[in-house]
C-alpha cells in the first residue's frame, strides 16, 4: 500500500502536518498547519512534492517514528504494541 492511500484510509489524517516548536528544548506540536495542509480533508495539497517543497519540515514516517511524533491511532503504528508517542502530540479531527 502506498504511503497516500495509508493517509487517505486514516482517522487522524493530517494531525501529523502541524508546525512544530520547541519551548525549552521540548519539541512540541503547534495549532499552525503546514501551508500545504488542506484543513478541510486533511490531506496535503503537494504530497508526492512534499519533502522538496518543505524541505526539512516534512519529516519521513521513519523519522517521525523515531522521534516518536506519529500520533497513535495513524495506520503506521497502530499494530506496533511497543510504539509510544510523545505525550504531547495534539491530534486533530478532520471533515470526510
Amino acid at each position: 500500500m502506498a504511503d497516500d492511500d495509508i493517509c487517505l484510509k486514516c482517522s487522524v489524517r493530517g494531525a501529523c502536518c502541524y508546525i512544530e516548536d520547541y519551548v525549552n528544548g521540548v519539541r512540541i506540536a503547534t495549532t499552525v498547519p503546514c501551508k500545504y495542509l488542506n484543513q478541510k480533508t486533511g490531506l496535503c495539497t503537494v504530497y508526492s512534492e512534499r519533502h522538496k517543497k518543505h524541505r526539512g519540515k516534512c519529516l519521513s514516517i521513519k523519522a517521525m517514528l523515531h522521534q516518536a511524533t506519529v500520533p497513535v491511532a495513524c495506520l503506521y503504528v497502530v499494530d506496533k504494541e511497543k510504539y509510544q508517542a510523545k505525550k504531547n502530540r495534539r491530534h486533530y479531527k478532520f471533515e470526510e
